[in-house]
């Protein structure tokens, strides 16, 4: 399999802290791959996501997408064009503008990545994911847990990334929710040829579902 991300040397470091939350971290993400990421609570697994999708600045070292050196974001969110990524949240509802409903929000999102609305598609993703199609006129809190968690995913694969972002996205949802939406999501991306990470304390899910288990703490050097 090739590579479609190589991580190289990564840090980062923020102020309030004299030790680096990321420090020397080394990962490569394989084309169609499943990748679980554990550790514990702390421990920059969180952080590491938003370095890759852009939304933090990396003080030194190299995010390759197929490659490609992606270029160092500021303000701004990463150039879907360059690197078509997306991001699901552990909080599902605060992701969500709470005054718009959820299908304006779904066509924010496209809009924002440079797609067109396809009707059919959302339908499909929908069915996939048993979200009933009433939903799409409430509002974010009038949504159930399992019901925005999906939404949130759903939302996510409109823009039909390379590489999905999954950030503890099934702690707050009971054992068989999470194994149905971890199974939803492997089934998507074997047919869609699409790369996931996912970061879970559930080792027994991760095993269920992913190709590849790796731990944090074993992929870069901590700060004596």
């Amino acid at each position: 399999m090739e590579k479609i991300l190589e991580i190289k040397n990564l840090k980062k470091t923020f102020k309030m802290s004299d030790a680096p939350t990321i420090s020397d971290l080394n990962l490569d993400l394989y084309e169609n791959e499943f990748l679980g990421i554990i550790g514990p609570s702390g421990s920059g697994k969180t952080t590491l996501l938003r370095l890759i999708a852009g939304l933090i600045v990396l003080d030194k070292g190299e995010i390759l997408y197929k490659g490609r050196d992606l270029p160092i974001v500021g303000d701004k969110r990463r150039n879907l064009d360059d690197f078509p990524v997306q991001l699901i949240f552990q909080n599902a509802v605060s992701s969500f503008d709470a005054k718009k409903t959820i299908l304006a929000s779904f066509k924010e999102a496209l809009h924002f990545s440079k797609k067109d609305f396809n009707e059919e598609e959302l339908e499909k993703l929908m069915d996939d994911f048993e979200l009933d199609r009433s939903s799409l006129q409430k509002l974010p809190n009038e949504l159930s847990g399992g019901m925005i968690s999906r939404a949130q995913i759903i939302r996510a694969l409109l823009t039909q990334p390379k590489v999905l972002l999954a950030d503890e996205i099934t702690s707050p949802l009971d054992v068989n929710l999470k194994l149905k939406i971890t199974e939803l999501l492997d089934a998507y991306r074997k047919t869609h040829g699409m790369s996931i990470i996912l970061v879970s304390h559930d080792v027994e899910l991760l095993e269920h579902v992913c190709d590849r288990i790796v731990d944090i703490n074993n992929i870069m050097v901590r700060a004596n």
